[in-house]
């Protein structure tokens, strides 16, 4: 077994994720067989009492495992079905340690950090690495693990030592370090690639040989980050550590190539709502593209009777752009500043004089580092008068779609832009694992991907007495959207909001898709506004109900939360062979989803609610727990209580999710039907039997083995398609 660590340095969250999965997919394309561990110090047993707020996402596996957003990546990248083991954690370690030490297995020793829990982090390494995780018999070539945090951590400093120890008894040729570190240019543009000088002086300093040093620069999609890895020759580095060169050949990446570069030139958008309680987290539901301007600027500088932009209005005018150019707070601030104090633009009458401009760069490159968002790099439009000798070669400048202002002139603002906050693909959004499923849908669709995030707080009546404005661009949001999809959450906060987009959805016809919770809001609204039962909800939100179309599971626990809900792979029964969803599967009996809830639909209200319209087309294995619904004579509106984006891939999309959107002929796997639908081209996919290909299972790429090592036992096996993912989101 060989073994790849990716570290990380300076500061925490720079990309290690996407770095260990691309390092993973170049060593896969080259023949080898991979597995990835990700170790997590943190003193929780697992992510599963985490809020996104602290964590990010919670990622679900197969057997049930709850564990960091980043085996996603992997699952992703690699195609592969990980364990719960393959998330290691100071919590695990320590427990397993002491467990041991109740039963007596140190024989009376004194149980210290080293050499006990060195030991075991790497006893626990050496088992799952030899975990088969691909489909095929028999352990991979090289396992791929990362170290969570940054080193220097304190929490991190048992597992340093237990790595450093591994690397020795591994030997030469068995183990390579990659570290991944930030290297701060201060300048004005947004990509910087590492010129030869300053690799000659990290080499020096750093102990590195120069062609081992590897510049992951900020890229249009994360796709492109392994081939950056490729264009480098990083395989070559990395199987010269590992003995191999010579044995192996080059990596063979012309599909992912081919998906990277579609990603690029896709122009033609599907609008998604998506309707959380977490839109203003950096990793809860992850990034995609910001939606457009949605009403003219100058109508709302007349509604607002901005005669000038002074002091007073900043805030107004930097909460519009905010909200209706869908800019961060850095990006709508920096944006005022091309604004005189008439509220036209900079550079219409006249050039933009050079010390005003440099002040703008300047300014710009402030609020970057203040805030902490890197400005966005487009194209300058042609229409603004710069100052002679003005370098646009890196221009920061923030992009809006044609605005007509005051004076009734246009400005054509370019809509080519570079959305993508680099190679770690993270977002200032949340829904992480919903993003990738819709991009994989859209791409499949041949669609650009627009999100529009809507706080679902900002969609009650409540909001319309605080914050007008707030509650009108929401809706407005909402009514511009091609689909809506209300995605899964803990807790009563924004239900309200959630309530009434499913709602207009209903009744307006637009294709929606609630998922885990999202099912059980589209069943209270369906029971309050069709049954006419008004107190109708869920147990969670009201334990008094007299009308509870929602339960708490009767295996649930009420007393202890982790591991304890109804956790990882379940098989769902089709009941009816000609519904929508079944066609989405190529008309299977059954398939297997991942799951994460302690409620469910109430199985005593389903006859009730079928006869008034509403269709529980899924059932579990007892035929007493409701899987899938839809609703007639609408061009679609689902709930599923599982999460389809869990095993959504590049290449092969949630069957629901594209069902949404609609388009192309691919492999299903979840959120097909949305995108699908979004487009107007549900009918199109069911025609053509978009799933009749494959089931929506793990374990299968299109790329290539050479079989090396214990790839030999398997090397009849047959293998699908994979790719990338795009649009800064994680693949």
């Amino acid at each position: 077994m060989k073994y790849v660590l990716v570290t990380g340095g300076v500061v925490s969250g720079l990309g290690k994720g996407v770095t260990a999965s691309s390092i993973g997919l170049i060593l896969k394309a080259c023949g080898l067989r991979v597995t990835s561990i990700k170790i997590d110090p943190y003193l929780n047993t697992d992510a599963g009492t985490m809020s996104p707020f602290e964590h990010g996402e919670v990622f679900v596996l197969d057997d049930g495992g709850e564990v960091d957003l980043d085996l996603g990546n992997y699952e992703r990248f690699l195609d592969i079905k990980l364990t719960r083991d393959n998330n290691i954690t100071t919590g695990k370690i320590y427990q397993s340690v002491i467990d041991k030490e109740r039963k007596g297995d140190y024989l009376g020793k004194t149980v210290q950090v080293v050499p006990h829990i060195t030991d075991a982090i790497q006893e626990w390494i050496e088992r799952v690495a030899m975990i088969p995780v691909d489909g095929m018999e028999g352990p991979a070539d090289v396992c791929v693990i990362e170290l969570g945090g940054t080193i220097g951590d304190i929490e991190s400093m048992p597992f340093i030592e237990a790595l450093g120890q591994f690397s020795y008894r591994g030997g030469n040729g068995n183990f390579c370090l990659i570290h991944v570190s930030l290297v701060p240019v201060l300048n004005v543009v947004g990509e910087q690639e590492l010129d030869e000088n300053v690799k000659a002086k990290l080499s020096q300093f750093c102990h590195v040989p120069a062609e081992n040093i590897i510049n992951l620069y900020d890229v249009s999609n994360i796709w492109h980050v392994p081939l950056l890895l490729k264009d480098q020759k990083a395989h070559e580095a990395i199987l010269k550590v590992l003995n191999l060169s010579g044995i192996i050949g080059e990596p063979a990446l012309g599909e992912w190539t081919s998906m990277a570069e579609l990603c690029d030139r896709l122009h033609e958008p599907v609008r998604i709502a998506i309707i959380g309680k977490y839109t203003g987290l950096s990793d809860s539901y992850l990034s995609v593209l910001k939606a457009l301007v949605r009403e003219d600027f100058d109508s709302f500088l007349l509604r607002n009777d901005f005669k000038s932009v002074g002091s007073r209005d900043v805030f107004d005018l930097m909460q519009w752009f905010k909200v209706n150019a869908r800019r961060s707070t850095t990006e709508a601030m920096f944006l005022l500043c091309f604004l005189d104090r008439e509220g036209d633009w900079l550079g219409e009458s006249e050039p933009i004089p050079i010390f005003r401009w440099n002040e703008l760069v300047k300014l710009g490159l402030m609020l970057s580092h203040v805030f902490r968002e890197r400005l966005t790099r487009v194209r300058v439009s042609a229409t603004m008068a710069l100052p002679q000798g003005a370098d646009i070669s890196g221009l920061l400048l923030i992009h809006v779609p044609p605005m007509r202002l005051k004076n009734g002139n246009h400005i054509k603002w370019d809509y080519d832009r570079d959305d993508v906050p680099g190679p770690r693909g993270e977002a200032r959004y949340p829904y992480p694992k919903h993003a990738p499923a819709l991009l994989h849908a859209s791409v499949a669709c041949r669609r650009k991907l627009i999100i529009d995030w809507v706080l679902s707080s900002d969609l009650e009546d409540i909001p319309a007495k605080e914050n007008l404005n707030a509650y009108k661009e929401s809706w407005n949001l909402l009514k511009g959207a091609d689909g809506v999809l209300v995605p899964g959450g803990f807790g009563d906060r924004g239900v309200q909001g959630k309530i009434v987009a499913a709602k207009y959805a209903r009744e307006n016809g637009i294709p929606f898709l609630g998922i885990c919770l999202g099912m059980q809001i589209a069943v209270i609204e369906f029971t309050r506004s069709v049954l006419g039962l008004q107190d109708a909800n869920s147990t969670e939100f009201d334990p008094k109900t007299l009308n509870p179309c929602v339960i708490f599971m009767p295996e649930g626990s009420k007393t202890h939360m982790g591991g304890t809900m109804r956790l990882g792979s379940r098989r769902t029964y089709f009941q009816v062979k000609d519904c929508i969803t079944a066609k989405l599967y190529g008309n299977k009996s059954f398939i297997d989803e991942r799951h994460r809830h302690r409620y469910e639909v109430n199985p005593d209200m389903v006859a009730q609610l079928e006869d008034a319209g509403l269709s529980f087309v899924g059932k579990d294995e007892s035929g007493q727990r409701m899987e899938i619904v839809e609703l007639h004579n609408h061009p679609y509106y689902v709930g599923v209580q599982f999460h389809p984006e869990f095993k959504s891939r590049p290449g092969k999309p949630s069957a629901f999710f594209l069902g949404l959107q609609v388009g192309t002929w691919c492999q299903p796997d979840g959120h097909l039907g949305l995108i699908a639908a979004a487009c107007g081209q549900l009918d199109a996919v069911l025609k053509k039997g978009v799933a009749k290909a494959s089931a929506n299972s793990n374990g299968t790429s299109s790329i290539k083995s050479h079989q090396y090592g214990n790839a030999d036992k398997t090397s009849k096996c047959s293998r699908g398609v994979i790719y990338s993912n795009g649009n800064g989101v994680h693949c």
